[in-house]
């Protein structure tokens, strides 16, 4: 065999390389073009696209490199769902391969050889690259066929299909073929004992060993010249169709990585630091820079936009959004789209008015706005790491500023203005039934091992007041050193900021946090995710710096140090609804399982939508306190999610969680408990000390 080696645009005259590379050079310009026009529609220059990316590495750039490798080159996200994740990573890894493949042919005809290096695919080298070059083109194929296959005959209800759509995978596809068809062309007419490496090619070959020798010389200039204006045409539409998330989901990483704690939400302004401000400036310098919420395209930064721009229209947050799946009017992929058209409008700028209120116009609806549940699931599954519940909050908290609700949520501010809880309960009575109950309180016993936050419901619903008997009988029966506030404790301030009330919010916060700090608590346990999430991620910003535990981790620690013990098991089949704010925002997936799995005597049931896939109760983001427009309940099809495996009980570990799924049941055919953990655990267990 001799020397295998790489041939460059054989039977091709002379001139071909010249137009190619001009053409090139004009279809460079273009892209540049382009991508600068959208830079303006962004609204950032160059100078701080730098700036900030030197901050990022400068600040966190080896971790940043590490979302890269996880989310872009991982498929982290993308591999979620089964069939779509296959489909993309054909197409993804593939194209990788490919452009490396003819990258090198760049660098060894218009570099190398320019330098004396005669050749660099030859030899074992270049039967290996063909090899892998061969197998990614069908992978590819395979992956684009998929992808036809998923729009034209699956058809999923949340993915949207346009022209540009198959457009894109028509195009990738031609190419595919084209260059197979070329390779075998290329064999037929320039026959080398290595030409079955090159084993698609090869097959082609074969078929057209009998065909005209000139006839196959001009389908091959043919086939070359249309799989290179393909292949422009592609570069063209990258910058102008969802292919720039090529290059706008890495850039979104390098600039705003994923947040760590991810449960942590966005804080606005700052009252304790405008009110430092206050001492140089006047009141109304100081109303005319601060900006509440979102309500145009022009109240959103340029790394708000950029974000917005990744967004691939793949419905992915729709497949998984609680609100769409109830028929309620939120879309968080059509919510994306609409915003982004107000400043991504291709060619265009300033086509349309910057500073048109989204709601104004009739582009977004309140009840869009207040029908997110604020469980993250969107931002969970989304492969374009766009945070749909930071631009809800910002479009929340506009309307709140402009008084744009309705009574309902006037009612629950109102009542938190008054008696600190939102169902309008005295405060001076918060927590009166556990006083009763001689429950240690903590003006008077302050060496303890836990403040036990009671929260709203747990203070005045009789339901929930059983999930606080249950945690407070486990204390006592481990002897856990424990006590509770009175009418100091108030709402966490949980509710007010996922409503967009930030200012209320801050207010509260601080005042729980000085109350706290007066009594220097260190370790705070709470049955409620929602408190627990606030304490944990929210209150450090204002100096509330606690060990903050849920009681399913306690339990299950006290378990495990034989501190309580069991007398005898449940003998009933037990599905454990995981509570967004405990699994998907703060990653609390296993404690309450093992818990479970210790209480009963059967393994605990699974369902799909469980652990960072939960399905939200429908009660977070104020949604217990107020309704929107909706179809079916969204309690509704999470009870018959859960139902799928046929369990005798339902177990969770949020009382709100509890509270929509009992009511779920009372409406339903199905003969179901719903309990907490606590509850669960305290019916096993063993009396004897």
């Amino acid at each position: 065999m001799n020397n295998p080696v790489r041939e460059f645009m054989p039977f091709l005259p002379d001139w071909t390389a010249f137009l190619m590379y001009f053409i090139v050079f004009l279809i460079l310009i273009i892209f540049i073009v382009i991508f600068d026009q959208k830079r303006k529609n962004y609204g950032v220059g160059y100078r701080e696209l730098f700036h900030e990316l030197k901050n990022a590495y400068k600040n966190h750039g080896s971790e940043t490199f590490q979302y890269i490798k996880k989310y872009v080159f991982g498929q982290k996200k993308v591999s979620r769902m089964k069939y779509s994740g296959i489909m993309h990573m054909f197409i993804f890894y593939s194209m990788i391969l490919l452009f490396i493949g003819t990258f090198l042919i760049f660098i060894e005809q218009d570099i190398l050889k320019h330098l004396g290096v005669e050749s660099i695919i030859q030899g074992s080298f270049y039967l290996i690259y063909e090899v892998i070059l061969d197998l990614s083109g069908l992978f590819l194929i395979a992956g684009l066929l998929m992808a036809l296959y998923r729009r034209l005959v699956i058809k999923p209800e949340y993915l949207n299909s346009s022209w540009l759509s198959y457009f894109i995978l028509f195009s990738l596809l031609y190419i595919s073929i084209s260059g197979f068809m070329i390779e075998g062309i290329r064999l037929t007419l320039n026959p080398v004992d290595w030409a079955v490496f090159s084993f698609v090619g090869y097959g082609f070959s074969l078929l057209m060993k009998q065909a005209d020798i000139q006839l196959l010389n001009q389908i091959y200039q043919w086939l070359w010249w249309s799989h290179f204006a393909v292949v422009m045409a592609f570069f063209i539409v990258v910058p102008l169709s969802v292919l720039k998330h090529i290059i706008l989901i890495p850039l979104n990483l390098l600039l705003s990585p994923p947040r760590n704690p991810k449960a942590k939400m966005t804080t606005p302004f700052r009252l304790d630091e405008m009110e430092e401000d206050e001492m140089d400036e006047s009141d109304d310098e100081n109303e005319e820079d601060l900006q509440i919420g979102i309500a145009c395209a022009n109240d959103l930064t340029w790394k708000q936009k950029l974000n917005l721009a990744a967004c691939i229209n793949c419905g992915r947050c729709d497949s998984v959004c609680p609100a769409f799946a109830s028929g309620r009017e939120l879309s968080p992929r059509n919510l994306v789209q609409k915003i982004k058209s107000t400043f991504d409008h291709g060619l265009r700028i300033n086509m349309v008015d910057l500073n048109a209120n989204f709601f104004d116009t009739g582009l977004l609806t309140k009840n869009e706005v207040w029908s997110c549940t604020n469980c993250g699931a969107c931002v969970e599954e989304c492969p374009a790491m766009i945070h749909h519940v930071d631009y809800i909050m910002d479009l929340r908290r506009h309307l709140v500023n402009e008084n744009k609700f309705d009574d309902k949520i006037s009612n629950v501010f109102s009542s938190i203005d008054q008696n600190y809880n939102p169902l309008g309960m005295p405060s001076y009575k918060r927590n009166e039934w556990l006083v009763e109950m001689d429950v240690p309180l903590l003006e008077d016993n302050q060496n303890i091992d836990y403040l036990y936050w009671i929260s709203d419901l747990g203070s005045y619903d009789p339901r929930v007041q059983s999930i606080v008997k249950s945690v407070i009988e486990i204390l006592n029966h481990a002897e856990v050193k424990f006590a509770i506030l009175t009418h100091e404790e108030k709402n966490c301030g949980e509710l007010l900021k996922r409503m967009g009330e930030e200012g209320r919010y801050q207010i509260i916060a601080m005042e729980n946090i000085e109350v706290l700090n007066n009594y220097d608590v260190k370790k705070i346990l709470t049955h409620d995710p929602h408190t627990f999430n606030m304490f944990k991620n929210e209150y450090p910003d204002f100096g509330g710096e606690y060990e903050v535990i849920h009681h399913s981790v306690l339990i299950r620690q006290l378990l495990n140090e034989n501190r309580i013990s069991i007398s005898s098991k449940q003998m009933e089949r037990i599905v454990y609804h995981d509570p967004c704010n405990l699994s998907r925002w703060n990653n609390i997936f296993n404690e309450p399982r093992e818990v479970l799995n210790s209480v009963s005597e059967y393994p605990l049931l699974e369902v799909t939508q469980s652990k960072d896939r939960t399905f939200c109760c429908g009660a977070g983001g104020g949604n217990y306190w107020y309704k929107v427009p909706e179809k079916n309940k969204i309690s509704n099809i999470r009870l018959e999610q859960l139902a799928v495996v046929n369990p005798e009980t339902i177990a969770t570990g949020c009382p709100y969680c509890l509270m929509m799924l009992e009511d779920a049941v009372r409406t339903s055919d199905h003969d179901l408990k719903v309990l907490d953990i606590a509850e669960i655990v305290y019916q096993t267990l063993n009396e004897e000390k």
